[in-house]
Order: C-alpha cells, then sequence, then structure tokens
C-alpha cells in the first residue's frame, strides 16, 4: 500500500482546518442567513457550533485510532461496513467538491466590485488551476499559502470589527428573533455547513505530524478560532448594518465594511473575501481529493486513483480527477444552488460520526485504540446524534432531497462496481447476525501462524485484556478432568491492516508463551499454545471450537465496563450460538479456591452449573454452598420450595455440600455480601438480548460487584441438559414409560394451526391449563414466556423444547406436538420448527424435570421419533410414535 509523507505540523493544521472554514461562513452565508433569523444570526452561528462539538470530539478520537487518508470514509467503512463507507465516501466527495466549487464562484458578487468587467466562471476556471498546481507540488508548500491566507483573514477581519465599534447600534438588535423559533433553528442548520471544514483536516490525518496530539488540538482548536469568529463578526455586523441591507445580500462583509469604513474599506473587504475563497478552495480541494484516493485503496474504485506522485509525495490523479469534476460543475451547474442541497448530507454525515465511536467503543474491538478519547462518553455522542437530527429536519425539504440524491448515487456505485470487489464487512457486520457462521463449512479464514488441527477438551481464549492469563489456563485445564487444552491468544486487526507488516512472535507473546507453559508444567497438564492473528475475532472463535471439537469455551470477562451502553462481550453473538459450553471467568485475584458458592436458577443450564462447581470442588479439595435468594417479605411456602428445589440439585454433587436460603430486601446486594466469604461463586450466563444488552442484567451486575471470583456458565441450546445425563452414578431414565405415563389426550396434538411463536405458547398454556388442576393459564403462559426470554427453546433439526417451572403445579406434564406448517422460532440453526416437545413441572421435580429433558433429547438423536412424528395425521399416531421409539432405546 503506497503511503504519503507526514509533513503537516500542528500550525498547519489549524491553517488547513480555517482555511476550509472561512470562506462562504463569513463572507457570502450571513446575509442570507440574516434574512432567516434577523439580529438573533450570531446566536445561531453559535449553536451550530455547539452543534458541532460531539463530532468534533468525536473525530478527534477517530483520526488518532485510525490515522490514514480518508477520515470520515475511512471511519464509516471500518465502523459501518463498506456499503456507508461507499454511500459516505461519494457523497463526501461530492458536497466538498460542490462546496469547493461554490467558493471559486462565490467571490463573483465581490469580484463585480473589483473589476465589473472580468468573467466570474473563466476567473473561477483559472484560480482552480492555480490551486491544482499546488495541491500537486505538495502540502508543505500548500498549507504555507493557507498559513498566510488565514492570517490574513482573521487579522483583516478582527480590524474590520474593531472599526465598527463606533458605529453600534443597540437598537438594530431588536426584536432579536424576528421569525420565531422555527426561523432561529433553520437559520442555525443553515449555517451548519460553515463548520464543515473543521473536521477535514481528519482526510489528510496519514500526512499529519505526531497525530495523536496534532489532530485533536488542530480540530477543537480551529473550531474555537472559528466559532467565535463567526460570532464576532455577525454580532458587529448586525449591531451596525441595517437588515434591509444585509437581507440576503450575497456580499455581507462588503457591505459590513461600506457601512463602517466607506469605499476603501470596502474594496479591502473585497481583495481579502477574494484571497479568503481562493484558500478555502486549495483546502476543499486538498480535503476532497483523498477520499476517491482512499476508495481506490479498499476497491471500492478503480485502482488508476491511488497512484502517488513520486516527487511530491501526493495523490496526483484523485486531485486532478477531483479538480476535472470541479471544472465540469463550474461550466454547466448552477453550483450556488446545489451546493446548498448537500447542507442535509453533511450533517448527517456527522451523525454518522457520533455514532461510529458508539459502534466501535460497545464492540470492544482490541484494535481501536484511540490516544485520545472523547469526554463525557457517550452523552457526547448521544447530544451529537439528537441535535443532529434536529437540524436535519429543520432544513426542510429541498435539502433532503439533495440527501436522498446523493445516497442514490452511492448506493448504485456500491452495488454496480464496488460489492463485487471488496470482502470487508465492517464491525458492525461482525457483531450483528452471523448468518455466514451459520451456513458455512466452519472452515477458519485467520491467518494461523501455529495451526494445529488435533482435538482438545478446552479451548482457552485470550485476547490481552487478563488480568492473568495463567490462571485462566489453570481453570481450562481442571474442566478437563484431564484432557487436553488449547490456549489461544487472539490478536484482532483491523480489516484494512497489511499482514507484511506484522511480525511473528513479539516479546510480549514469547514471555506469555513462556509463563502458560511454566504454568502446565507444575500442574501436569496438557495445554497447547498458539498465537492467532485474526479480523473477524467471531469467526475465528467459532472455527477454532468448531475444528477441534470441544466441550468448553473459557474466556475472561468482567461485566459491563463503566461509561459503557451495553454489556457486549468480545465474542458477541456468539454467546448464544457457541457448539459448545461457555465458560466467562471474571478473575479477582484469588490463587486458591477452597470455598465455592453456587447460584443455581431453574432453567436450561441449572444442572451444568452444579455439575461444574462440584467437579471443580473435587478437583480443588473445596466445599459447595447451593443458595437461593428469598425475598423478605415472601412466605414460608416458597422458602420451603426453593429448599425443595436445592435438595433435588445437592443429589447431582459429590462433593461436600450445603444449602441455604438467603433472605433480604435486593438480591444483588444479598448475594453481594454474601460472597465475601467465599473464593468462587458459580452461576449461569445470561442471554445475548437486546434488553440485556442495554440494561444489565442481574448477572452482570452481580459479576461487576462481587468480592470474589465469579464463573458464569452456559451451554448451547442443543445440548442444554447433557451435564444431568452425564451425572456421576446416574442410571439411564426410562424414556418409554416416563413420557408415555406423564402424556395426557389434551397435550398431545397433530398438525396443529398456528403460525406464530406467541399464539404457539398461547395454545400451549391452554392445554396444559386444562390437565393441571388449580394452575390458570396465565401462569402457565408466564412461565413458558420467561423461559424463551432466558434462552430460546428452538434446538434444531426443526424441533423446540419449550419448558417451564410452576410453583402451583401439582405434578410434572408432558406435551408432543406438531405442526400443520412449520413456524420462523429462530432457532439455532435458523431451521422451521415443526415438532414441539412441551414440558411443565413444579420446583418440587426439578430432578424428573431434568431427567425428562434428558431423556426427550436421548430419544430425538437415537431414534426415528422425529420422522414418525412429522407423519403422524392424529393424536394417536403420536402417543404410537413416542411409545415404539421409546421400546427401541431399550432394545
Amino acid at each position: 500500500m503506497k503511503k504519503l509523507d507526514r509533513t503537516i505540523g500542528l500550525a498547519s493544521v489549524i491553517a488547513i482546518s480555517l482555511g476550509a472554514m472561512l470562506g462562504s461562513g463569513i463572507f457570502v452565508l450571513p446575509g442570507m442567513a440574516v434574512a432567516k433569523t434577523g439580529s438573533s444570526v450570531w446566536l445561531a452561528y453559535l449553536l451550530a457550533g455547539v452543534c458541532v462539538v460531539p463530532a468534533a470530539f468525536s473525530k478527534s478520537e477517530l483520526a488518532t485510532a485510525m490515522p490514514a487518508s480518508g477520515g470520515t470514509y475511512v471511519y464509516l467503512f471500518r465502523a459501518l461496513g463498506p456499503l456507508a463507507g461507499t454511500v459516505s465516501g461519494l457523497g463526501l466527495w461530492m458536497s466538498l467538491l460542490l462546496k469547493t466549487s461554490f467558493a471559486l464562484v462565490g467571490f463573483g458578487a465581490y469580484l463585480k466590485v473589483l473589476a465589473p468587467s472580468l468573467p466570474v466562471v473563466p476567473t473561477g476556471l483559472v484560480l482552480l488551476g492555480g490551486v491544482t498546481a499546488l495541491n500537486i507540488g505538495g502540502i508543505g508548500k500548500l498549507s504555507k499559502v493557507l498559513g498566510v491566507a488565514v492570517v490574513l483573514s482573521v487579522v483583516g477581519t478582527l480590524l474590520l470589527i474593531i472599526v465598527s465599534l463606533e458605529h453600534y447600534d443597540p437598537r438594530r438588535l431588536d426584536p432579536l428573533f424576528p421569525e420565531g423559533s422555527i426561523g432561529f433553528v433553520g437559520a442555525s442548520a443553515f449555517v451548519f455547513s460553515s463548520y464543515a471544514g473543521v473536521t477535514k483536516i481528519a482526510a489528510l490525518a496519514e500526512e499529519v505530524k505526531d497525530p495523536d496530539k496534532n489532530l485533536p488540538r488542530g480540530i477543537l482548536g480551529s473550531l474555537a478560532v472559528a466559532a467565535t469568529l463567526y460570532g464576532l463578526v455577525t454580532f458587529a455586523m448586525v449591531a451596525t448594518v441595517p437588515r434591509a441591507t444585509l437581507n440576503n445580500s450575497l456580499r455581507p462583509i462588503y457591505d459590513f465594511a461600506l457601512a463602517v469604513g466607506g469605499p476603501n474599506l470596502g474594496i479591502a473587504a473585497c481583495l481579502l473575501a477574494i484571497l479568503t475563497m481562493t484558500s478555502m478552495a486549495a483546502a476543499g480541494l486538498l480535503a476532497a481529493s483523498r477520499f476517491p484516493f482512499a476508495m481506490s485503496r479498499d476497491r471500492l474504485l478503480p485502482s488508476a486513483l491511488r497512484g502517488v506522485y513520486a516527487r511530491f509525495k501526493t495523490p496526483a490523479p484523485a486531485i486532478l480527477a477531483t479538480a476535472a469534476v470541479m471544472a465540469v460543475t463550474i461550466l454547466t451547474l448552477d453550483v450556488m444552488k446545489i451546493a446548498k442541497l448537500a447542507s442535509a448530507f453533511k450533517i448527517l454525515i456527522f451523525v454518522a460520526v457520533n455514532i461510529s465511536v458508539l459502534v466501535l467503543r460497545e464492540s470492544r474491538v482490541a484494535w481501536y485504540q484511540p490516544k485520545y478519547q472523547s469526554p463525557l462518553y457517550p452523552w457526547m455522542q448521544i447530544g451529537g446524534i439528537v441535535s443532529g437530527l434536529a437540524l436535519v429536519i429543520a432544513l426542510g425539504i429541498m435539502p433532503l432531497f439533495g440527501t436522498l440524491v446523493i445516497t442514490a448515487l452511492g448506493l448504485a456505485l456500491y452495488f454496480l462496481y464496488s460489492r463485487k470487489r471488496t470482502e470487508h464487512v465492517g464491525v458492525v457486520g461482525k457483531i450483528g447476525k452471523r448468518g455466514d457462521l451459520t451456513r458455512d463449512s466452519m472452515r477458519e479464514r485467520t491467518e494461523d501462524d501455529e495451526p494445529d488441527e488435533s482435538e482438545a477438551a478446552v479451548v482457552v481464549a485470550l485476547f490481552g485484556q487478563e488480568r492473568s492469563p495463567e490462571m485462566l489456563v489453570e481453570l481450562g485445564a481442571a474442566l478437563t478432568g484431564g484432557g487436553r487444552v488449547q490456549a489461544t491468544h487472539l490478536s484482532e486487526i483491523d480489516e484494512q491492516t497489511e499482514l507484511d507488516t506484522l511480525h511473528g512472535d513479539d516479546m510480549r507473546m514469547q514471555s506469555l508463551r513462556r509463563r502458560i507453559g511454566a504454568m502446565a508444567e507444575e500442574s501436569s497438564a496438557n495445554v497447547k499454545f498458539q498465537a492467532l492473528m485474526s479480523r473477524d475475532l467471531v469467526r475465528s472463535v467459532h472455527a477454532i471450537t468448531s475444528r477441534v471439537h470441544c466441550e468448553w469455551l473459557v474466556m475472561q470477562w468482567h461485566g459491563r465496563p463503566r461509561r459503557s451502553l451495553t454489556s457486549l462481550t468480545p465474542i458477541g453473538w456468539l454467546i448464544n450460538h457457541l457448539p459448545t459450553n461457555l465458560a466467562m471467568f471474571k478473575d479477582a485475584g484469588i490463587r486458591y479456591v477452597r470455598k465455592i458458592l453456587v447460584l443455581p436458577a431453574p432453567g436450561p443450564h441449572d444442572a451444568l452449573v452444579v455439575r461444574t462447581a462440584d467437579f471443580l470442588a473435587g478437583r480443588w479439595n473445596a466445599t459447595v454452598t447451593l443458595a437461593r435468594f428469598v425475598a423478605h417479605d415472601r412466605s414460608e411456602i416458597e422458602v420451603t420450595a426453593e429448599v425443595d428445589y436445592l435438595t433435588q440439585l445437592q443429589r447431582l454433587c459429590a462433593a461436600p455440600t450445603e444449602e441455604q436460603v438467603v433472605r433480604g430486601k435486593n438480591k444483588e446486594r444479598a448475594i453481594v455480601e454474601m460472597a465475601t466469604g467465599f473464593d468462587l461463586l458459580v452461576m449461569s450466563a445470561p442471554s445475548l438480548t437486546l434488553r440485556n444488552l442495554v440494561i444489565s442484567s442481574t448477572e452482570d451486575r452481580i459479576t461487576a460487584e462481587s468480592p470474589c471470583s465469579v464463573l458464569t456458565l452456559r451451554t448451547p441450546r442443543g445440548q442444554t441438559h447433557q451435564a444431568f445425563s452425564q451425572r456421576q452414578n446416574s442410571a439411564a431414565p426410562d424414556t418409554r414409560d416416563r413420557l408415555v405415563d406423564l402424556l395426557h389426550p389434551d397435550t398431545v396434538g397433530a398438525r396443529i394451526d398456528v403460525t406464530q411463536k406467541s399464539a404457539l405458547m398461547a395454545h400451549l398454556a391452554d392445554r396444559f391449563g386444562k390437565v393441571l388442576e388449580g394452575v390458570d393459564q396465565k401462569s402457565i403462559l408466564d412461565a413458558f414466556l420467561d423461559r424463551e426470554k432466558e434462552q430460546n427453546t428452538g434446538v434444531g433439526d426443526g424441533v423446540a423444547l419449550p419448558h417451564g417451572t410452576v410453583a402451583a403445579a401439582p405434578r410434572s406434564v408432558v406435551g408432543v406436538f406438531t405442526l400443520k406448517a412449520p413456524m420462523d422460532y429462530q432457532a439455532i440453526d435458523d431451521t422451521p420448527v415443526d415438532v414441539v416437545f412441551a414440558t411443565l413441572c413444579p420446583p418440587s421435580e426439578r430432578e424428573m424435570h431434568l431427567r425428562l429433558l434428558s431423556g426427550i433429547a436421548r430419544l430425538t438423536l437415537k431414534t426415528d421419533v422425529l420422522k414418525r412424528l412429522r407423519e403422524a395425521e392424529t393424536d394417536d399416531d403420536i402417543r404410537n410414535a413416542i411409545s415404539n421409539c421409546g421400546k427401541q432405546l431399550d432394545s
């Protein structure tokens, strides 16, 4: 990949940013803004500046994490994917070249004052040729010219303000809001584009010296200077010049200077305007040309645009292509009108920049490591999004139409050209639903410097932020019971990183390899260590666990980080879709585990939680305490029910075990206080749901506050009760008698006509309510729905296993149903469901419930019961299929 030289210092950063802003923002737009809001125009400029602040902070952060040529395009491409990158890149390029073309013809009103006979368009083209030559000649020369122009512009404007002081008339400021709040907000949205140049320097980040410091300082410093200057000059303007003179004037600075200093000062203001507008055009061409340059490097545009002029180290093809389009625009289009249509698009791009920071931070991608971080996260970004959308609405229909046109062109470019040439998906594409992992052959596509195809009982995933990698690997070794452990360190790199720039084992990795080897030798554990570089962490983890056929994936997770919007883990979507058991460990620094606290909850994971805690207790010579929380105002009947439930689970344990019911007002506080007397807390991991991502779950809050180490466990949907069936000294369940005995005529149904999950749950509640005396249908429905919220019960192969626990149920009941047509159940393999096994039990029969679920799993895996059920035409056919297949298990 061709690189550009870093030649831009802090002074040049500020000069380029101000040069891109101080053109039309001062010399053209104030007159049109006065027509919209009157003497409050200076407040409109300040409000627009405030609305830019979140994007300025966000872009400062993004620029230090990705100091690459292309700026906003690069951030959106990497965060939101190639579609957003293509639309934004093309749109930014078009809006920026339109604004630059506008600067080259926008000085026409001033040119007529100095030379009425000089044609505007040919003069603009001559200036375009000059700024193009300056751009190709190198940023060093251009930045010097811009620096001089910016200093003259700022000094000249300040002198004009000083001269106007003796003409100040406060009566001109009354009324302050003649067009009301609508006109004021509309004016703020209209002048918003005056600040668009504040972040253009990010497009040149690859050419900035010490970007970690100079980019944030330059962006925020130039914003402060521009907002102050805009506010002062427009305040002085409306306080000294009649509104009728300023209304819709295309040369407001000339009118201002003429009013306070006469014709000579007016001519000086015209010269200053032409100089400033020309410098704005030069800075605009400089920034605009970097978008096609960056897009071509990502194969979204033809490769010819990625060339770099060897002598001056500038992207000459991109500069010339941008200048050519600008020339055609100046010759053929009404630039003054079209440039305004791009204003809404610019505001939406600023909104997208704030969204990108949210996406990159919340996804917790390892490669995103900005040297500068935006303050007040995430409220700064949320405020920027809300204010940006409000300004877009205030602009009206026509600017929105311009945004739609630009977006349509970007979509056409992506689908007709770019889509076929890029494999990138962006961060959003990796944290959402991964249909590619459920459909393809799970081949590992990461760069594995030490391939290993042998099987392992446990995979320990190390992401680089572990408190003690050795403790995590030791936990994995304990879970194997003597089996093989695959410890894999995953270094996540972004999609644009060139592999030839990376080295194999660095010193940190060599140290980690040595430490894990020493731990394995001391504990006689069979551990294999490997280091991988991955562009897609989710795919890598999924592929490794599938390839080695492991029973466990072990990783560190400390719960929801502070100043975070979500509880998303590094492997996100995989939590609900892993092909193996998942153990997430919060390391509190406790080296020796002698007392284990277990918090089982009736559901798909309680057998796994109890059996794992018991197994670890046996390995570490520890004791186990099974605990349930009961609120202080609950009855003794409920306490007795919880004790019965714990007694059922205690039978799964071989280690010394005791039971304890915890009373209190607040569950989290009571559990955290209890955990002070233990070394390890074991409980089930919450499901990855939208609610749990936005509002932290009880398990996440307990994990974050617990003083001891915490182990949260989760098992795949298709294996939810293997832990029970694998318990020591347990006899195989008598599936035939148990299922047949518990089936009732009302809980069997062939080809029932339901098409939605909610309707299915209501149907089950109605059927079970007819069988269970004294239990209302709502309690049954709530039990099924609560279980679905905890974990989708679609277990694959077209089978669903809804189950629930109802305290008032007098006994356990089983139901078997087939559907008239398969329904979308969001099952683990995305296969529509047409066979339903439903179970309902009281807490006191939890062991029977586990035995039933385990037996159903054996029945579906080891017989042809599913085929028979799908062929069943009547309820009797279903009962016969269950009975006959149960006999197959005994034969």
